[in-house]
């Protein structure tokens, strides 16, 4: 195998490299331009670099605070709750004392809760009045002295406390006692609490 040359060898010219002319080595000046381009495209680098990893950190850390945030969130909430429950055990039982005394002193307040269940009771016949047994002379002359068309039966109940009133009557079963009213204040309150 023979390899035939394009150009003949006759008509072809050696290649020479040109000459290049020296260029002169720069200056102080034109050295010290150059550093300082270079440092200030990569300190304008370094800083863009440093920004966005700050960034990107910054964020993740914003996410981490936020995650710690919403779970310490849900103790406080509870203990809202428990300290806003307390709160009104504690009402309702300085109100359970304060009421037993007044009701124990005062006339007055113990027939405004009796003149309430007998008004709860309406029309229903043959009402039966349970009370205390303490009570039951109170309300007796209380009762007369108010000058009624009918006057209910009166029961002494020693099941009851002093203060506690029962209405009973052919359809008609109604708990006026004094637990069973501030259960029910309590309810409403404990409502408002939940509800805001």
């Amino acid at each position: 195998m023979s390899i035939t040359p394009a150009i003949p060898e006759a008509e072809a010219t050696a290649w020479t490299p040109r000459e290049l002319a020296p260029r002169p080595a720069p200056t102080i000046e034109e050295l010290d331009e150059m550093v300082r381009v270079a440092r200030d495209e990569g300190y304008r680098e370094g800083q863009a670099q440093g920004y966005a990893d700050g960034m990107a950190q910054a964020r993740g850390e914003q996410q981490r605070l936020a995650a710690l945030c919403a779970t310490l969130q849900r103790p406080v909430a509870e203990l809202d709750e428990d300290v806003a429950q307390q709160l009104l055990e504690l009402s309702v039982a300085i109100a359970r004392a304060v009421s037993r005394v007044q009701l124990a002193w005062d006339s007055g307040a113990l027939m405004e809760v009796v003149r309430e269940a007998l008004a709860s009771a309406g029309t229903d016949r043959g009402i039966e009045l349970r009370l205390h047994p303490g009570d039951v002379p109170r309300v007796s002359l209380a009762l007369e002295a108010g000058g009624m068309d009918t006057l209910p039966r009166l029961v002494a109940d020693p099941a009851l406390s002093p203060g506690d009133v029962r209405v009973h009557g052919e359809l008609l079963r109604l708990d006026a006692t004094l637990d069973t009213r501030l259960a029910g204040v309590a309810a409403a309150l404990a409502g408002r609490v939940r509800d805001g």
